[in-house]
């Protein structure tokens, strides 16, 4: 854990990093949430981060989670690329799959 003054700047290269490169990003880091919450969904910083996040899901369940939620990542995806807020975010747990527009 990061605990200087610049605690989560190796996840802000990370999420810049797939923004500048149209990917999406898939994160178990608790840090990412609060990166979002910070200065990516609705401001100007990560405004077009894409974002695949697992929250209060065990990573030896992930693929099977991921497996549930790709038709529904799929079609977030198409939406947001037709759309004029060209990212996705989808939030992946233990009991549900989110999405937030």
């Amino acid at each position: 854990m990061d605990t200087s003054a610049n605690k989560g700047s190796k996840d802000n290269l990370v999420a810049a990093v797939s923004e500048a490169n149209g990917a999406i990003l898939v994160a178990f880091d608790h840090d990412f949430k609060t990166i979002v919450q910070r200065a990516g969904i609705g401001q100007r910083r990560f405004r077009t981060l894409s974002l695949l996040k697992f929250e209060k899901c065990r990573e030896s369940k992930a693929a099977d989670r991921l497996t549930c939620a790709l038709s529904l990542i799929e079609h977030e995806w198409t939406v947001a690329q037709d759309g004029r807020d060209r990212r996705l975010f989808v939030v992946v747990t233990g009991q549900a799959i989110k999405t937030i527009r």
